[in-house]
């Protein structure tokens, strides 16, 4: 039986799924066989953490960070050749997606006191001692300066902020694409700090060739 949301984060159990699935990113395989050993080494009133990859990945389904809350819908393909019966199996099959809402988790990044010191509320200029630019943050760069000057042409905006929104994806298990998201106001050393500037928005789901 999994945890549930609140006695997962109480628990060794978040940690174990945070250590694999977000700074390692193991892949499902090695998660596998890592859970048959660890439950090789325990006695016979005793379970590991998870059962398999499956158990794993549905813990993390059920945990909601702060207060962004996971959904999900189904998507299928509904293009043509569905009548030919030699048509890949992945053509037939439904898939389940999970996020969270974006626009949602932005805010929660935006909000987060921790970064109160470390983000760029408009774009800037950065030379070293020699007078030369360098680009360090997001908000240093040209697009940056495009997209509030762009803002700075209508009145109705003025004092607004532009807010760039960055999404990620890397292939870290055989079922799912993690999908992250972060905004650009926050400096480089947090993102890569993994303190919630980057945070998990959703699972896309891989079809399976056959």
């Amino acid at each position: 039986m999994f945890p549930s949301p609140v006695d997962l984060k109480k628990g060794p159990a978040f940690e174990l799924a945070d250590l694999l699935y977000i700074r390692d990113q193991m892949s499902a395989t090695n998660i596998n066989d890592l859970l048959q050993v660890w439950a090789a080494t325990l006695s016979e009133d005793q379970d590991p953490p998870f059962v398999n990859k499956e158990d794993l990945y549905e813990t993390i389904n059920l945990v909601e960070v702060g207060e962004v809350p996971w959904q999900s819908f189904s998507v299928s393909y509904q293009g043509a050749g569905l009548s030919d019966p030699n048509s890949p199996s992945w053509k037939h099959a439904a898939y389940d997606v999970w996020f969270r809402d974006p626009r949602l988790v932005i805010k929660q990044q935006l909000g987060n006191r921790d970064f109160a010191n470390e983000m760029d509320f408009a774009p800037k200029l950065v030379r070293d001692e020699h007078g030369t630019r360098r680009y360090t943050d997001f908000m240093s760069g040209n697009f940056a300066w495009r997209q509030a000057d762009k803002i700075g042409e209508d009145p109705a905006t003025h004092g607004a902020t532009f807010c760039p929104v960055i999404l990620s994806s890397d292939k870290t298990t055989n079922d799912y694409y993690p999908l992250y998201v972060s905004n650009g106001l926050v400096h480089n050393n947090v993102h890569q700090a993994h303190r919630n500037a980057l945070m998990l928005l959703g699972f896309l789901a891989i079809p399976k060739s056959k």
